[in-house]
């Protein structure tokens, strides 16, 4: 992921969009501790294919506790009844799906923030989250091009889903030396940022 403390050429921006066109290869992007564990574990049973656990450089967060899950997508946070927004943050930016979750029901609307520890292939209960949702919202600190959220949206799309994706993610250039947080926040990655756009594409 976001790692500008160790230069503009050191992010690890680039995995998640080159690791999914590996044929075979399953991708996990954990997004704390008892989850990584987990990944961990999972990955080294899997003896016909390529695995890669993908993890953040620094201290990890407070575990996140699914509500409940729909086969491999964890429910992190909802909001009213039948949601009108979805919000799947991968891997680190879990808790950031929350926070934009939490600011786009003080809005008034109904959202549901979610997340996956294996992000590819696409993983099972994606549909079934989506639901009847008028807008998507991925985050990912990798690239948007070519990135998980695409990924999924165009699952989504030859599955006869035509609802409305948004993808927040790197863009395609190489960062300035700066803190995670600070990078997050040049690029439009946090929660902030992320709830005006869809706020924005909603109305």
């Amino acid at each position: 992921g976001i790692t500008g403390d160790d230069g503009a050429s050191h992010n690890g921006m680039w995995d998640m969009a080159l690791l999914r066109h590996i044929p075979g290869l399953r991708l996990a992007a954990p997004r704390d501790e008892p989850t990584l564990r987990a990944a961990f574990r999972q990955a080294l049973d899997v003896d016909d294919a390529p695995t890669v656990v993908r993890y953040p450089k620094g201290d990890l967060g407070e575990p996140l506790l699914a509500l409940h899950s729909v086969d491999d997508i964890d429910v992190l946070a909802t909001y009213g009844e039948k949601p009108r927004v979805v919000v799947f943050g991968i891997g680190s930016m879990a808790a950031t799906a929350i926070e934009v979750a939490g600011k786009l029901a003080a809005e008034g609307e109904s959202v549901l923030a979610a997340t996956a520890t294996w992000v590819h292939p696409v993983p099972e209960g994606l549909l079934e989250v989506v639901g009847e949702a008028e807008l998507v919202v991925t985050v990912e600190d990798g690239l948007t091009d070519a990135g998980v959220g695409e990924e999924w949206a165009e699952f989504a799309r030859l599955a006869g889903r035509t609802v409305s994706w948004s993808h927040h993610g790197v863009p395609r250039e190489f960062l300035p030396h700066a803190c995670r947080v600070q990078i997050l926040e040049q690029i439009g990655l946090d929660s902030t940022a992320v709830a005006d756009a869809a706020i924005a594409r909603l109305a």
